[in-house]
């Protein structure tokens, strides 16, 4: 007998229900009027109702934005991204989202699936050009300022990008003449006035021009701090001391703090660094820069007053930028009156500074072994005059190097061969305060001339540059390395393997010459000699770090990049590594 099998009802199948209109015109109504809070909770039940349907995750990631959900924004977008992937718009708040989160490479792929699907906005070329120019990304970024400009040849924002970028590619005439295009149709836009200034005041001999554009940027917005600073270092390099002042003094009345905001939507840490005008800084614009921490720069002056509670709010780490001796030497001990209020760490303590002068270095390394320092003085205005002058000059031997203090870069700076010429130089700086010190010979045996520069950076020796010339006086800028392959060579065989030029007894001095110097942060600019002695030119923190933007040099960037993660990780250990 067959035994019949009872069948079980089969589950009722799911029927999608489409959405009706009534809802989505209720979600805009909610979204026209602002009325977040309502549009989320009925996106939330629209989408748990209709999981399928892009409209309710798209209302409920553009309410979340409102709301300042940005995380949870982004879950809701990319929802509505992965059913409705040709759709711009979410991809366009997707991308706006991501940078607003500081995840700037989500933001610039998100900006790239927009621009498939839309190539024809120059806007969306623009923003994702801005953005890898934010990324140091120039030539990627050249290329987005290009399309939104053959896209819209009126787009003037990308012309103004296109002189950024030219300017941070060194590219000085280009950079100028974009600036220069821009102001024919928009004379009266503040931010050319004040980018073109800013680049003239940059070039050698060019300050004086960038003075008008800098005073018309100031017109058009008066509480441009950063005009109004520039504008006073224009004037103080032409010695209009008084006037100069006087805009700093304003510049920090109208904004007591200058914020690099951190490249990460939750800052690591906060820096305060103290700065002061025409004191000789420590150059932190690429050390600093796309940092994973706030940077907060607050200006020293005599007569201005602080609110140390307000600065002690922004201070994990103090980084003391004044870093020339004797250009600074006014202004630190206000500087070092201000460190001594705070609690948390002071990188290059305005008191280690204070030491730091080229006669103090120079005593300060006499007696380590391997470490040839020449014998150097420093001698007050007019103190060089006269018979008691001759007498003095008289202890070094000819030829011997004489500059005014506080400058770099070669200028004031000679090497003198006879008495008379270097009282000629004193006669012709009255007012100077000069160092005299014994020249070395440190020329190779193939007849150049070769300056290392490492920097001590807490206790880590790391390679910089190294510059060839057939001349005594080497700075990288003066040498013909751009033409000379071998140089190249040499300089990144150098970069790769230091050892290779200073060994185990050469870095042990080293270390103890960063030990007598002191600081946290410094640089030397040394040579060898033929008997193998480090020669030691200067050592402080003064000295510029960057990244090369000269394909002719780009071979550097490897070994630059490893001293601006050394700084980052220094001041990472400093305070603890978070807020």
């Amino acid at each position: 007998m067959n035994k019949k099998t009872s069948r079980q009802p089969l589950p009722a199948r799911h029927v999608k229900q489409p959405l009706s209109a009534e809802t989505m015109n209720r979600m805009v109504a909610l979204y026209s009027a602002g009325q977040w809070q309502q549009l989320e909770e009925l996106a939330q039940q629209t989408v748990k109702q209709h999981p399928e349907h892009v409209f309710g995750w798209k209302a409920l990631g553009k309410c979340r934005l409102q709301l300042g959900k940005a995380v949870e924004a982004i879950e809701a977008l990319e929802r509505a991204a992965k059913i409705a992937p040709a759709d711009a718009d979410t991809q366009n708040d997707l991308a706006i989202t991501f940078f607003n989160l500081g995840r700037r490479e989500e933001s610039i792929a998100a900006y790239r699936r927009l621009l498939q699907l839309a190539p024809g906005s120059a806007a969306a070329h623009d923003t994702l050009g801005a953005q890898l120019s934010d990324l140091g990304r120039f030539g990627e970024a050249e290329v987005e300022f290009r399309r939104a400009l053959e896209i819209d040849p009126n787009y003037f924002q990308a012309r103004i990008n296109l002189g950024f970028v030219a300017g941070a590619m060194e590219r000085w005439s280009e950079a100028e003449g974009w600036y220069r295009l821009v102001l024919q149709t928009h004379p009266d836009f503040g931010e050319v006035h004040r980018r073109l200034g800013d680049l003239l005041s940059r070039l050698p001999g060019r300050g004086v021009e960038a003075i008008p554009f800098l005073e018309r940027a100031i017109a058009l917005n008066p509480a441009d701090a950063g005009s109004i600073v520039t504008l006073g270092n224009v004037l103080m390099a032409e010695k209009r001391i008084e006037e100069s002042r006087a805009l700093f003094l304003r510049a920090q009345q109208i904004q007591p703090l200058i914020t690099w905001p951190s490249k990460l939507a939750k800052p690591a840490f906060s820096v305060l660094l103290l700065d002061a005008p025409g004191a000789g800084s420590t150059p932190l614009n690429y050390l600093a820069g796309h940092a994973p921490y706030d940077c907060h720069f607050v200006g020293i002056m005599a007569d201005l007053n602080h609110d140390v509670a307000m600065l002690r709010s922004k201070a994990d780490l103090v980084f003391n930028m004044i870093a020339d001796a004797d250009n600074g030497k006014d202004v630190l001990p206000l500087a070092l009156a201000l460190a001594d209020q705070f609690d948390c760490p002071v990188i290059n303590h305005p008191r280690k500074i204070l030491q730091t002068d080229r006669a103090s270095i120079a005593r300060a390394l006499a007696d380590i072994p391997l470490c040839r320092v020449p014998k150097t003085r420093r001698f007050e205005p007019s103190t060089l005059a006269g018979e008691a002058g001759q007498q003095a000059l008289a202890e070094f031997t000819l030829p011997f190097l004489i500059r005014c203090a506080g400058t770099h870069g070669g200028d004031d700076f000679e090497k003198v061969d006879t008495l008379a010429a270097a009282t000629d130089f004193v006669n012709r700086n009255p007012d100077a305060t000069i160092y005299v010190s014994n020249f070395i010979d440190y020329r190779a045996p193939d007849g150049y001339y070769r300056k290392y520069r490492l920097i001590f950076l807490d206790d880590q020796i790391l390679p910089y540059h190294l510059a060839i010339h057939d001349h005594w006086m080497v700075h990288h800028f003066r040498t013909d390395m751009a033409n000379q392959e071998w140089m190249r060579k040499e300089e990144e065989a150098f970069l790769k393997d230091p050892h290779s030029v200073f060994n185990a007894a050469h870095y042990e001095s080293l270390r103890k010459a960063s030990a007598a110097i002191g600081l946290d942060y410094c640089g030397i600019d040394c040579s060898l000699d033929q008997q193998g002695n480090i020669v030691v030119f200067e050592a402080n923190a003064t000295m510029l770090v960057h990244d090369e933007k000269n394909p002719t040099f780009a071979y550097k960037n490897p070994y630059i990049g490893r001293i601006k993660e050394a700084f980052d990780h220094m001041l990472a250990v400093k305070t603890g590594g978070q807020r």
